[in-house]
């Protein structure tokens, strides 16, 4: 009778012991929830932080294009201005000079070959050939009124001789303010620095942690002293140009998405229009895993039914590698699926009970959807199965 009532105690003292066990593991799993939920609200807040200085950044940047722009198209405006201005005053000169000598009385200047005028050119179709050949035309006139006065004498030195040496003068001034003010425009725009541009990048992606080494292809760049690379506004490091049309750059962390990549020429400090082909990734890691190996308790903890691996993305279920191997080396015999509600977590279900024993978990292989990015190193954990119950 009495042995009959200790079992029963000792029955009820293993139960109410079970039920504490119980109590513990469903204390700790809320706190972990309560802590994962934390953790995402905190990542979520830096995430939009860091979005939005970006986002300042990008507007701030885009303000001073636009400002740089319209500072040179007024410039521009001003040069062409005083051009048009100059070439204007330079033909009402001309026609004045024209009308003077044709108002001494002498036949038509315009209709007398000898005389050779030869009235400025339109500005549109300046360039240099036709300012030498004028520059020419109006020489070999000078040269003829000379001759004609040398051969004439006092005699041919008459109104008629004057009016052409006048008229060769005037000439010769307007294509001689014509030419210094070309070369003027011609200097102005050759001693102009062109930002550089970026073509091409190689490779397009990299994680968000950097690292990555990228060759920058395009035109433009200038090795002394180095240019500045940045990518999502922030500074890379390395660079160094290794062709007139190549530069290479450690790619700095960043944040998962698009990133622009900006080439600044460091000596004319004028850069290259952002390249919006770059964009960064998040690395592959496990986020989780259940059973919950940190809060175990030294004896062990209750064979699981299955095994939880939760990952920071979207995996690819055709890539995951869930191996359970047991102390002695040998694989438990299971099946690796995707969750059905959440494309994140993947489930190891072993064909028979875990029994007593320590067991290894190797994860390999998980590859992101987004980016198609495999995790770097296999996710590994340990758990150890009590002895108490039996299967």
């Amino acid at each position: 009778m009495n042995s009959g009532k200790e079992e029963l105690e000792k029955q009820q003292e293993q139960i109410k012991i079970f039920f504490e066990v119980e109590e513990r593991f469903l204390k700790v799993e809320l706190d972990q929830v309560k802590n994962k939920k934390e953790l995402e609200s905190k990542k979520k807040q830096d995430i939009e932080s860091t979005q939005k200085k970006y986002s300042d950044l990008e507007t701030q940047r885009n303000t001073e294009l636009e400002n740089k722009k319209r500072d040179l198209e007024r410039n521009q405006s001003s040069v062409t201005s005083q051009a048009e201005g100059i070439l204007h005053e330079t033909k009402k000169a001309f026609e004045s000079a024209k009308n003077w000598l044709e108002g001494l009385g002498l036949e038509d200047i315009s209709s007398n070959k000898s005389l050779s005028i030869n009235p400025p050119p339109d500005i549109d179709k300046l360039n240099s050939d036709l300012i030498i050949s004028y520059m020419n035309r109006s020489k070999a006139s000078a040269l003829q009124s000379q001759q004609d006065l040398e051969n004439g004498g006092k005699q041919l030195f008459s109104w008629r001789a004057r009016h052409k040496l006048i008229k060769t003068i005037i000439i010769v001034s307007i294509s001689f303010s014509i030419l210094i003010l070309m070369i003027s425009m011609q200097i102005s725009r050759a001693n102009k620095p062109k930002p550089p541009t970026i073509t091409k990048v190689s490779p397009a992606m990299s994680s968000t942690a950097g690292g990555t080494e990228i060759t920058i292809t395009g035109k433009g760049f200038k090795a002394a002293p180095a240019p500045t690379v940045t990518i999502g506004g922030n500074p890379a490091s390395g660079v160094k140009v290794t062709a007139k049309t190549t530069l290479k750059a450690t790619v700095p962390a960043g944040v998962a998405g698009p990133a622009d990549i900006v080439v600044t020429n460091a000596k004319a400090k004028v850069r290259s229009l952002p390249f919006k082909g770059f964009s960064y990734y998040e690395d592959v890691t496990v986020a989780s895993s259940k059973p919950d190996v940190t809060t175990a308790p030294p004896e062990g903890i209750k064979a699981p039914t299955k095994i939880r691996i939760t990952f920071n993305q979207d995996i690819d279920p055709t890539s995951v590698v869930i191996k359970v191997t047991s102390t002695d080396g040998a694989e438990v015999a299971g099946t690796t699926a995707q969750d059905t509600t959440d494309t994140k977590t993947f489930t190891f279900t072993p064909t028979k009970h875990f029994k007593s024993g320590d067991y290894t978990v190797t994860v390999s292989g998980a590859k992101g959807m987004s980016a198609g990015n495999v995790m770097a190193t296999d996710y590994t954990m340990s758990f150890k199965v009590k002895g108490l119950g039996k299967h």
